[in-house]
């Protein structure tokens, strides 16, 4: 009997299939590095605590300005290390 597969379950197989080879490890290790640290850091340094506010639409003005707080300390960094 055959085995049929779902096309999610499909393209499950092939993702892990091609990232046990040895050029999907090459390829997927240079993917680990990004944007997690960003968020963690954030998270962390800029924002003390949980959400003080309540609803979707204020949160993300607090988190608006934690990303921008975020970009600007990242430019005082760039500009000065020039």
């Amino acid at each position: 009997m055959p085995v049929v597969f779902d096309s999610k379950l499909r393209i499950v197989f092939v993702i892990r299939t091609s990232m046990c080879s040895a050029q999907g490890e090459r390829i997927f290790s240079k993917r680990k590095p990004t944007g997690e640290p960003v968020f963690g850091t954030s998270k962390a340094a800029l924002y003390p605590g949980q959400f003080s506010r309540r609803g979707i639409a204020a949160v993300r003005g607090v988190w608006s300005l934690v990303c921008r707080a975020w970009n600007l300390k990242r430019m005082h960094r760039l500009i000065n290390s020039a």
